[in-house]
């Protein structure tokens, strides 16, 4: 969702810039007389003009005689003054006019508070704070705001219905509860927040009052762990490549996701932390951290971080939401994980593991599938991405006994494009294709099939498994074997697949246990100054990302991975960042 939709910006549009983009709507399904100030019983510029003047000058005859704010308040909030339109209304009614989604039902306002008013300060075992407290569960049917202060305990697994707004206000604290009250939770005992297709969240937190969803475990006894509880699952309407256009979703019962709308909106993410969750539910059936399912682009996700969890970190099961400043850590699985024709675009992400947490089998930075039931159903799985930084376990004790991991498992006929991307310290290999499906949007590599380009791959495959590095990897003959794709790749280095590579100068302590390990947020940032880094390649490799999509930004210097090398902690910031393990 474009933030000027919903969030005043302090000045209005143009009438005629609101003649250019609107037509006229009928009232059916709103509240009556809503938005409608000139009162002909449907809505539209008209409509539009008269609710701009009126934040200026309200108007008496306007809404029917009742006066302009009667119908005027189109975006109503707890808040408002009482008698008065705001340039917020004027903004939600033309972008309604517009054809473009807005976060609540015309007139339908963002709810009530979920908590009872702020009493006396509450401190948890893990440090988090709150001023009152309330539960939810099983179904929320009306939209409610979750307030600045509040502690939202989430008890089994609650649904958000259709047509349902939850505003997360900032430094709002969501808690899963562990174990859920007796049958709240499920035949699988679990708690998690699940948002139904046609609802939305609007979660717009900020860098110093993050919104923080996080486990009782963590909270009331300081020992947050992976699968305390289920995480956020969020539901769209935008296209997937399950049969008919629609798909039910992973480790739930019944819940469809998926539709015909690439625009579609279910709210705002941002600056927002979600961590200790994710749960096997049973064999390839999981909840992960945070799961997008079906998002439209219309959608707002960025400055999100999945911390500690069960299965993936962030896994996007088709649709067409783009996104950036993301951060995956600690996660069981996969870092990254796309299928079912996810063709949204991500710029600057980090993704580090922790050995003691992963599940010892198929963990991939990134994982891409088309569909594992159709390896040519379309849309195709498509995604872009630019500006990743990938870190593996290799200098971290393997406490586990596993050499798995891989900086991606790209399979069963995806493409996608992946560029300007970091890959180091993996222990089976870099890339890895799997497939003759695969392969053949590999090969040759191009802008439409699956290509690698612009990246750095660096200390990948070499454990006692492997006694040569393995950049590469591979189990298919046709149209190209592995190492012959990699060859053709548009600047990659190392050229040769059995090298270490270039050090990109990455001082990486995570799960190390060196000082710092987990609180240092400027590890993932390559050596150097000013934008130039002391190993010349992390600049000199790197392309302009916008030349493939407007919707990436040029780094000035251009440079690979997620973070300006010599900038410092760069966009990692506390308290919005934590890498705790408990």
């Amino acid at each position: 969702m474009r933030k000027t939709e919903y969030r005043w910006k302090g000045a209005l549009l143009a009438a005629a810039a609101v003649a250019f983009v609107a037509g006229s709507a009928r009232l059916a399904g709103a509240t009556a007389q809503c938005g409608d100030l000139n009162g002909d019983g449907s809505l539209g510029i008209a409509d539009a003009i008269r609710l701009q003047k009126a934040v200026f000058v309200p108007n008496a005859a306007d809404c029917g005689g009742s006066g302009s704010a009667q119908c005027g308040q189109v975006n109503k909030q707890a808040n408002d003054p009482a008698g008065k339109v705001s340039g917020a209304d004027v903004v939600v009614l033309q972008a309604f006019l517009a054809g473009n989604p807005t976060l609540f039902p015309l007139c339908g306002g963002s709810g009530t508070s979920a908590c009872p008013p702020p009493g006396a300060v509450q401190t948890g075992a893990g440090g988090e704070q709150w001023t009152s407290r309330v539960t939810r569960s099983g179904t929320i049917g009306q939209s409610e705001i979750w307030p600045t202060g509040c502690r939202v305990d989430i008890d089994g697994l609650t649904f958000v219905n259709p047509n349902v707004t939850i505003t997360m206000q900032p430094g709002v604290l969501v808690v899963g509860k562990n174990p859920p009250s007796p049958g709240a939770g499920g035949p699988t005992n679990v708690s998690a927040l699940i948002f139904l297709k046609n609802s939305k969240i609007n979660a717009a937190g900020t860098v110093t009052q993050p919104i923080l969803m996080t486990s009782s475990n963590h909270v009331d006894l300081g020992t947050g762990g992976i699968g305390d509880w289920g995480g956020l699952s969020i539901n769209g309407n935008a296209p997937v490549n399950c049969p008919g256009g629609e798909c039910l979703a992973e480790g739930l019962i019944g819940v469809p996701f998926g539709g015909p709308d690439p625009h579609d909106s279910s709210g705002v993410l941002e600056f927002a932390r979600v961590e200790f969750s994710g749960k096997e539910l049973s064999q390839d059936n999981e909840l992960n951290i945070i799961t997008y399912n079906g998002l439209g682009d219309n959608t707002v996700l960025d400055h999100v971080q999945a911390n500690v969890g069960f299965d993936d970190c962030q896994e996007w099961f088709g649709g067409t939401v783009n996104s950036k400043f993301l951060v995956d850590s600690g996660c069981g699985d996969d870092l990254f994980d796309t299928q079912l024709a996810t063709t949204g675009k991500t710029q600057f992400m980090l993704g580090v593991y922790f050995n003691p947490y992963m599940q010892n089998a198929g963990n991939n930075g990134f994982e891409w599938d088309d569909n594992e039931n159709g390896f040519d159903l379309l849309p195709r799985n498509a995604p872009k991405t630019c500006n990743f930084t990938m870190i593996g376990t290799a200098l971290q004790t393997n406490s586990i006994g596993e050499n798995t991991e891989q900086g991606s498992n790209l399979r069963r006929g995806t493409a996608g494009i992946i560029t300007n991307t970091i890959w180091e310290h993996f222990r089976n290999t870099g890339i890895g294709v799997t497939d003759n499906a695969t392969a053949a949007q590999a090969c040759p590599p191009g802008p439409d099939g699956l290509l690698v380009e612009h990246s750095l791959l660096f200390d990948n495959g070499h454990d006692s498994a492997n006694p040569n590095w393995r950049q590469v990897s591979g189990n298919w003959t046709t149209p190209c074997t592995p190492t012959a794709w990699y060859a053709g790749l548009p600047s990659v280095t190392p050229l040769d697949p059995t090298t270490q590579g270039t050090d990109p100068q990455i001082p990486v302590k995570y799960g190390t246990g060196a000082p710092g390990a987990q609180t240092d947020l400027t590890q993932f940032t390559p050596a150097g100054s000013g934008g130039t880094a002391t190993e010349p390649s992390v600049n000199s490799l790197a392309m302009d990302c916008s030349t493939i999509d407007p919707f990436f930004e040029k780094t000035t210097p251009l440079y690979l991975g997620a973070f300006k090398p010599g900038a410092g902690q760069d966009w990692l910031q506390a308290p919005w960042i934590n890498f705790r393990l408990q």
